[in-house]
């Protein structure tokens, strides 16, 4: 299962124009352009939109959030208001409200497999990315709550040092150059020693690799 196009060396929107001959620096020097790597594109081949803003621009205003100042949903019509990504994306602030927002997040749930595998595979192109080397390792995200009721939200070693809540753990592949390649949502009680095999068997799914050296903690701790 897979998601992230954070990939050092690239830059994102270098000089974004703002209404009034104003130009606005907000730069992200590390990622490349998700319009470039198709991540609008990808998403509204399958998914038609009865927003006034589509659900591709909407992911891509989300990418860009995302990677340059992260912020909850409901601040995300905020945080545009102070950019230039109205001229830049088309997407006025009052059009990104949280209902929308989360409204085109749910339309992309349904397809998110298949449209980050085409998104990967794009970029992995464009930037001649190679496969000899991945990292793998977990983190997890811990909960406030009971979640009786979560298959995913369990108790179990908790790398926040937050013993007293329950998590989900997250499983990730990143190439040499820092590209997430894939990554697994896992129960919260899952054991590291566990997940090497299952990991490799969604880097199959995701490339045509089939040899790679695999430094990773969760491998060192594998039967």
């Amino acid at each position: 299962m897979y998601h992230d196009l954070s990939y050092a060396g690239r830059t994102l929107c270098p000089v974004i124009s703002v209404p009034g001959g104003a130009q606005s620096r907000r730069c992200l020097s590390h990622a490349p352009d998700p319009a470039r790597v198709g991540a609008g594109r990808r998403r509204e081949r399958p998914l038609p939109s009865d927003h006034v803003a589509s659900h591709g621009k909407i992911v891509q205003l989300l990418a860009v959030n995302r990677l340059q100042a992260p912020r909850p949903l409901y601040k995300v019509q905020e945080w545009q208001e102070a950019t230039g990504l109205a001229t830049a994306l088309g997407i006025q602030p009052e059009q990104a409200h949280d209902t929308c927002l989360g409204e085109s997040l749910d339309a992309c749930y349904v397809h998110y497999e298949d449209i980050w595998k085409s998104v990967v595979q794009r970029a992995i192109t464009r930037y001649q990315l190679s496969f000899d080397w991945l990292h793998y390792d977990l983190t997890s995200v811990y909960f406030e709550g009971l979640y009786t009721e979560s298959e995913l939200v369990q108790s179990g070693y908790s790398r926040n040092h937050r013993p007293d809540s329950k998590q989900i753990n997250l499983a990730q592949n990143v190439t040499r150059e820092g590209l997430p390649l894939a990554f697994r949502v896992l129960a919260g009680s899952t054991a590291d020693s566990t997940t090497p095999r299952m990991s490799a068997s969604t880097n199959a799914a995701t490339t045509t690799w089939s040899r790679f050296t695999w430094p990773s903690e969760a491998m060192r701790r594998a039967p």
